[in-house]
């Protein structure tokens, strides 16, 4: 049994937001999911249930583009996968460990977020922000074409966005829309090719602010889109 899950939409809040000039940023996380595969049925794969544990290591990067505050962002995976269904009748399972496929990230303020010195930002209050970003997503994963579940989805992906963020005293509203476009896999399971349609998306935040460093947001995300295997399209929206 092998899969090719669709590509995950999270919530970012605050990705547009100013930061100081040259600051440096290490992040590590954890994430767990488990569930159904979306495209089974054109598969004879049935009754799915997939259990996936992801440590995610991310390093960012504030510079100046042009008196503009921007950033650079590079995220990487790791997946423990492990599943079981029913292929052609014949009950199958699959248990996999690797690298997930890389994410690289240019974020750029067009507006209301100028390039600041650390000592500069004390004195900083946001008022509106404009900003675009530009994400690629390069196919660095664990893939094996003789199985219908891996880690990796041996194509590449191309994500521009664009968000804008207003402040309000304590409240910050945020609203950002993306379109993801996706290369064709030449080596998708049983050689044949698969083709997948831009997925759309977009997503809403409300945040307040404790004080400076401190702040909780809630958010919700609607994305749609298309997809083909074998020219067969199946339409994926939540």
């Amino acid at each position: 049994m092998s899969f090719q899950s669709l590509a995950a939409q999270t919530l970012e809040p605050k990705l547009y937001a100013n930061v100081p000039v040259g600051v440096n940023i290490l992040f590590m996380g954890y994430g767990y999911t488990q569930g159904a595969i979306p495209e089974n049925q054109s598969l004879e794969l049935e009754n799915p249930n997939l259990k996936i544990n992801s440590a995610i290591l991310a390093y960012a990067r504030s510079f100046d583009i042009l008196g503009h505050n921007a950033k650079f962002d590079l995220i990487l995976p790791f997946s423990s996968l492990s599943g079981t269904g029913q292929q052609y009748g014949i009950d199958v399972s699959r248990d996999v460990n690797g690298l997930g496929d890389t994410k690289a990230r240019l974020t750029f303020n067009l507006f209301g977020a100028s390039s600041l010195s650390l000592q500069e930002f004390v004195s900083y209050k946001q008022d509106t922000i404009v900003g675009v970003s530009i994400q690629t997503s390069i196919p660095t994963g664990q893939y094996d074409s003789s199985k219908l579940i891996n880690i990796g989805t041996n194509r590449w992906s191309i994500k521009p966005a664009i968000g804008i963020s207003k402040r309000m005293s304590n409240y910050t509203f945020e609203f950002a829309a993306d379109a993801e476009f996706y290369t064709t896999n030449n080596n998708y399971y049983g050689g044949i090719k698969r083709k997948q349609d831009p997925v759309y998306s977009t997503q809403v935040h409300a945040l307040y602010t404790f004080h400076r460093g401190m702040w909780l947001a809630v958010g919700a995300t609607y994305y749609w889109g298309g997809e083909y295997i074998n020219d067969v399209l199946k339409q994926i929206r939540s």
